[in-house]
């Protein structure tokens, strides 16, 4: 699945938890146009909320077996087998069903 949609924080986000569900084991979902976690007008910037965070907090809920990792805080996480980022795209991958 390809996200192409709304570039405000808000939409970024919100696409992810929603449209991960629909993602088929050993799937993979694209979110590109990261570079607005960083504008102001798309509600990026220092301090602010943004889907590089999400993508960083995702990175610390992946490493659910860590001694001392901070307590998961996103549920679309648990079905992530990895995330894969280039300039303004990352790659979220499901896990294959078991």
């Amino acid at each position: 699945m390809i996200d192409d949609g709304g570039h405000t924080m808000q939409q970024q986000m919100t696409s992810l938890e929603t449209l991960f569900k629909a993602v088929v084991p050993g799937g993979i979902y694209f979110c590109e146009d990261l570079a607005t976690s960083y504008e102001e007008q798309y509600g990026g910037g220092d301090g602010k909320t943004t889907m590089m965070g999400m993508i960083k907090e995702l990175l610390d809920d992946l490493n659910h077996a860590v001694e001392g990792r901070p307590d998961a805080k996103h549920q679309v996480g648990s079905e992530m087998r990895s995330i894969e980022c280039g300039e303004q795209i990352c790659a979220f991958f499901k896990e294959d069903s078991r």
